[in-house]
């Protein structure tokens, strides 16, 4: 999967994730990104991302 699509997968797992007005601890206890995969790094924990896509 190229880069872009990686994240446009992502954003719209994330849209779907944030439906109903789901909180920030709602979406990340429901760790919707897991689906995709990714492997994350001690400066970049999954939450952090996670709550990127959240706030973009």
């Amino acid at each position: 999967m190229t880069y872009r699509k990686l994240v446009q997968k992502a954003k719209d797992v994330m849209l779907n994730a944030m439906q109903n007005d789901a909180s920030l601890e709602q979406v990340l206890k429901a760790d919707p990104l897991s689906e995709l995969g990714l492997e994350y790094a001690n400066w970049l924990p999954k939450e952090r991302v996670t709550t990127f896509f959240i706030a973009v």
